[in-house]
């Protein structure tokens, strides 16, 4: 089975696609320029691909949605915020083993 890309969302189309889940969402915050990020996507991956059909994944980039990040409060990256029904229902920043951000996720499904 081919797994799908994790979105990328934009100021312009980031409400519309959040607040459209009924799933638990999970918004990973990222900087290109951040070595942690790059170091984090292989677990964000790995989370979006055993979660598929139950958990939605998208990400946000630095600096092209910046107005998203100061929305959320969003100093450090990697950062993300885990949300039902267009409400945050967790945040988590910094580098994390994929069983501790499983944990993370189990506790808000």
């Amino acid at each position: 089975m081919a797994s799908s890309a994790i979105e990328i969302l934009s100021s312009k189309n980031f409400s519309d696609y959040v607040s459209a889940q009924k799933e638990l969402t999970i918004v990973q915050f990222h900087d290109e320029d951040n070595a942690s990020c790059h170091i984090m996507d292989a677990v964000f991956k790995k989370i979006q691909e055993f979660y598929a059909g139950r958990v939605v994944c998208y990400t946000v980039r630095k600096p092209a949605a910046s107005e998203i990040w100061e929305q959320f409060k969003i100093y450090q990256t990697p950062s993300y915020i885990l949300m039902k029904e267009n409400k945050t229902v967790e945040k988590i920043s910094g580098l994390m083993s994929y069983d501790n951000f499983l944990s993370v996720v189990e506790r808000c499904i």
